[in-house]
């Protein structure tokens, strides 16, 4: 059975059994969506069947399958590296120029493969265009905007979603996580991006840490607030501690509207009480409108400065939380 410990992407595999069968593998495909869902896996899975001489199956004993990756007819570009080279492209080439040696059919994995030098890229698309029968291209990205437009154009595309809620939890429990021991990360799965699969414990961690973030958000200032998102931040993804920050203040906002019981971080119940008394509704809005929209201008933003644009947003919320806490402290 194809695919059989694969979570998700029901389409996607649907797709590629029906290739599979009708063996129509041939040629260039790229496989795009976000990151950590799964894209490379499904790829690797792919190859493995594409160059089985058995019954092309997950329980498939055959020699080939057995040996996978380390086959001839295999062949996977070094992900280590920042840049794929004109190099990298040749031994492609010189691969793809041999005849299978043991399969039906030669295959190319690339995962990451935004990587590719400009400079590689015309040469790469000549080997596409030359592509004997019986070879298979794949590429893997989760930034098709920076690859060449001519290779875009040659690519059959294979396009993944973001995995479903429950999609996610199996997909951690199959990576030897017990979810119930991450705390309330379950429940905040619906509200977090796919970096969840990657990295889970921090996840959890930061969730766990940030009520207390919040207090100390409260009694710092200027340089000192700075300092603390640095601090809080010190894995250098600001985009998943601004992730976790909005569940916790939509938290403090179905407090504030007493409806404690949809609270997702409900084992910190106790303390997001008394982190209301000094953030109000109207600065849990504000806070969560600014935040929001520096979330999806980093997501759809490519240049340098989209990582400032969530500091100064988190900075904001805090001079913000002063001036209305200075305006209570007048009345």
């Amino acid at each position: 059975m194809y695919f059989e410990k694969i979570q998700g992407h029901r389409g996607v595999l649907s797709l590629l059994k029906d290739l599979l069968c009708r063996d129509e593998l041939d040629g260039f495909f790229l496989f795009t969506g976000p990151k950590s869902i799964g894209k490379y896996t499904v790829a690797k899975r792919l190859a493995q069947y594409a160059t089985c001489i058995g019954t092309m199956e997950d329980a498939c004993r055959c020699e080939t399958c057995r040996l996978f990756p380390s086959i001839p007819d295999y062949l996977e570009i070094d992900d280590s590296a920042s840049t794929i080279k004109t190099e990298d492209v040749l031994s492609i080439d010189e691969f793809l120029r041999l005849v299978p040696y043991k399969s039906s059919r030669r295959v190319v994995l690339v995962d990451d493969a935004d990587r590719l030098h400009y400079a590689a890229s015309d040469k790469l698309l000549k080997i596409l265009e030359d592509l004997k029968k019986r070879c298979t291209v794949i590429f893997v990205t989760s930034q098709p905007e920076k690859m060449s437009p001519a290779l875009l154009s040659r690519a059959e595309t294979v396009n993944f979603q973001s995995l479903s809620p429950e999609e996610a939890i199996e997909v951690l429990k199959h990576k030897g996580y017990r979810i119930g021991t991450l705390g309330d990360l379950q429940r905040a799965l619906p509200y977090l991006g796919s970096g969840v699969l990657q990295q889970p414990k921090k996840y959890a961690s930061l969730m766990k840490s940030m009520p207390d973030f919040l207090g100390k958000m409260s009694r710092k200032g200027g340089d000192e607030l700075f300092t603390l998102i640095k601090e809080e931040d010190d894995n250098g993804d600001l985009l998943m501690f601004t992730e976790i920050l909005i569940i916790l203040l939509n938290d403090l906002l179905k407090i504030h509207y007493d409806s404690p019981d949809v609270v997702v971080n409900v084992s910190r119940l106790d303390e997001l009480e008394k982190l209301t008394s000094m953030w109000s509704d109207q600065v849990c809005i504000a806070s969560l409108t600014k935040l929001s929209n520096a979330v999806r201008d980093y997501k759809m933003n490519l240049n340098l400065k989209k990582r400032s644009r969530l500091e100064s947003a988190i900075a904001w919320m805090s001079l913000y939380l002063e001036k209305e806490s200075s305006k209570k402290s007048k009345k």
